[in-house]
Parts: C-alpha cells; structure tokens; sequence
C-alpha cells in the first residue's frame, strides 16, 4: 500500500509539475524567439503605456445626482450610492491587447492558440486571429496569465485592470 501511495504522489508531481512553467523557464531559441525580440517587444509595450495620476475620484451612477437629465445611467444597484474610490499612481496600455502581442505570448509559452469545437467556425476564428492589429479575442483568465507572463518579461507590476481603475 505505501508503495501504491508513493507510486500516485509521484504521478501527480510528474503530471503538475509542466503546468506552472514560468517565461523564464522558455528556451527561445528552440520557440525562435531570440532576446532581441523579446528586447523590442517590451519595449513596445511599455512605449503604448498611459501614466494615470493617483487621486480620489468619484465612482458608480452619477445619473441621478450630477446628470443633466436627473436619471440613473445604470440598472444596476451595486452602482449606487456613487462613492469616492481612492487610486494610487498606475500605468494603463493605450489599446487592447492585440492578435500580434497575444501571438508573442503564446509563442514564448510553447501555446498554440485555444481550439473550438466544430460549431464553432474555427475558419472565421483563425482568420480574425491573423490580422495581427485586431484586439486578441481571450478569456479573462488567459488575459490574466497574459498579464503575468508580461510582468516577468518587462519586470513590471503588470495585471488586468480593477474596476475603478
């Protein structure tokens, strides 16, 4: 029984441990990617970055006190009462994430892009994703491990926005 105990602890370790592979893990040369390409890619990224002055501001549904009309601009209760949020200083991309950027990622990873089922038109998916301009068509958890992954690249504190932000 210990050994079957052993046998299983040291199949899961096997089959976990591929999952959490870092950037820093990546050979490029075998990805084609070389130093200096990532080099240029970081800094074109934080070339598109915006700088946002920290302060308070206000935040919700101002329809009914401050809009001109005296209505609410939003159905949703949870935007009521508006309320002052406080920011710290933070840099934001200019534009969304685009399909050349996202491809950067996912190349860096050893990832190929996310498959569908066949109802899916993957035709159409594969043509949007070969305009290397368009935004890049994620969910939020690949955007989260997008904005990971470009924190360790750039050595930046990079992560999806939060709602007041």
């Amino acid at each position: 029984m210990k050994i079957f105990k052993v046998s299983i602890f040291f199949l899961v370790f096997l089959s976990l441990s591929g999952c959490d592979q870092l950037a820093s893990d990546i050979d490029y040369k075998e990805l084609k990617i070389t130093p200096r390409e990532m080099k240029h890619f970081v800094e074109e990224v934080k070339r598109d970055l915006v700088f946002v002055e920290g302060g308070e501001y206000l935040m919700g549904d101002y329809g009914l006190q401050y809009g001109a009309e005296q209505m609410s601009y939003d159905g949703d209760e949870d935007s009521r009462p508006v309320h002052k949020v406080k920011l710290s200083t933070f840099s934001i991309a200019r534009f969304k994430v685009s399909n050349k950027e996202f491809e950067m990622y996912l190349k860096s990873n050893g990832l190929d892009l996310r498959s569908f089922e066949e109802g899916d038109r993957q035709e159409d998916w594969k043509n949007i994703h070969s305009l290397p301009n368009l935004p890049a068509h994620m969910d939020w958890y690949e955007a989260d491990r997008y904005c990971n992954w470009l924190a360790k690249v750039s050595n930046l504190p990079f992560s999806l926005p939060t709602e007041a932000q």
